[in-house]
C-alpha cells in the first residue's frame, strides 16, 4: 500500500503529508522525531493502515517539508498539524510520536484533548512531568551547548544512539544531513522548552508509553513509571532488542503492541472511533 502524496501551505512552509488506509478504526496520526521524516514509520504502514485511516507528514523543517522559511518552533509545527487534520476533516485521532513527535502529540493533548482519542508516545519525555534539580540544569545546558556543538558530531551521535540496526542508522544520518543548521538547533532546543511541569495536571485518555530496551537518550527509563502512575489510562511498555527509534528496530513488537492498546479501548471499529471524518 501506498500512501498518497498530498502538500498543505502553511505560514512560511509548505508542509508535505502522506494519507492512506481505509479500515474502520480510529484516524492514526504518526509523527516523527527531531531531524527525522514520515520515512521512519515506513514499517508501521502495512499493518496500520490494514485496519485505520493513516496520516504521515514531515515537520516543518524536516524531509520534503524543506525549506522553512520562519522561525522553527514547536507550536508552529503543533497548528500545522491541527490544519493537516482540519484539512482531511479528522476531528479526532490517535496520535503516534516518536521522540519530538510524541513531545508534539502531548501538546496537542494538552491544549485541544478534543481533537486526541488516545495517545501513542514513544522514546519521549514527559511534557508535564515534575522535573529534578538536576534534570533542569542539564536541560540548561543542553540549550547553552548546542549553538557551539559541531553538525557533523551531532549527526553522528544522533545516528549512534537511535537504533541498533546499521540501515537505519544510515536513514537518520541521511535525513539529518539535509536538515539547516538553524532548525536543527531550534528543533532540539524546542524540546527542552517543551518541557512544562504541571501539578496536577492529568491525561485522561488512553495512552501507550513505548521506549527502546536499549534506549540512553533522554530520561524515559525513570520516567515513564511515573508517567504511567500518574495518568489513570496509561500503560507502559519496554520494546525488547531496539532503542530510540524501536519501531524501526523492532517492528513487530512495537507494531503488535500499538494495534492491541487500540483494540483494548475499542479504536480498531466503528464504534469506538469517536471522529467525523469525511471521505
Amino acid at each position: 500500500m501506498t500512501p498518497r502524496h498530498r502538500t498543505l501551505r502553511r505560514p512560511g512552509c509548505e508542509i508535505h503529508y502522506w494519507t492512506g488506509g481505509s479500515g474502520d478504526g480510529a484516524p492514526i496520526v504518526l509523527t516523527h522525531g527531531a531531524t527525522l521524516d514520515h520515512r521512519t514509520w515506513e514499517p508501521q504502514i502495512e499493518a496500520f493502515a490494514a485496519r485505520h485511516r493513516i496520516v504521515l507528514w514531515d515537520v516543518r523543517g524536516h524531509g520534503r517539508s524543506i525549506p522553512n522559511r520562519s522561525a522553527w518552533s514547536l507550536r508552529a509545527a503543533m497548528d500545522d498539524l491541527l490544519a493537516i487534520l482540519d484539512e482531511e476533516g479528522v476531528e479526532r485521532a490517535v496520535l503516534v510520536g516518536q521522540s519530538m513527535g510524541g513531545n508534539l502529540s502531548q501538546e496537542i493533548v494538552h491544549h485541544h484533548p478534543g481533537r486526541v482519542s488516545a495517545l501513542v508516545a514513544l522514546g519521549c519525555a514527559g511534557n508535564t512531568l515534575p522535573l529534578s534539580r538536576r534534570e533542569r540544569i542539564q536541560a540548561a545546558a543542553v540549550v547553552r551547548m548546542l549553538p557551539w556543538y559541531p553538525r557533523g558530531a551531532l549527526i553522528r551521535q544522533e545516528a549512534r544512539a537511535s537504533a541498533r540496526n546499521p540501515r537505519v542508522r544510515e536513514y537518520v544520518r541521511e535525513t539529518a544531513a539535509r536538515m539547516s543548521r538553524p532548525d536543527m538547533v531550534a528543533v532540539m532546543a524546542s524540546l527542552v522548552g517543551a518541557l512544562h511541569p504541571e501539578p496536577g495536571y492529568r491525561i485522561e485518555l488512553p495512552e501507550l508509553l513505548l521506549r527502546g530496551e536499549h534506549d540512553r537518550l533522554g530520561n524515559f527509563r525513570t520516567s515513564m513509571p511515573v508517567w504511567e502512575r500518574r495518568d489513570p489510562l496509561a500503560c507502559h511498555l519496554v520494546v525488547p532488542d531496539a532503542a530510540h527509534l524501536a519501531n524501526q528496530d523492532n517492528p513487530d513488537f512495537f507494531n503488535g503492541a500499538v494495534l492491541r492498546f487500540l483494540a483494548e479501548h475499542g479504536l480498531d471499529s466503528p464504534k469506538g472511533r469517536h471522529d467525523d471524518v469525511e471521505s
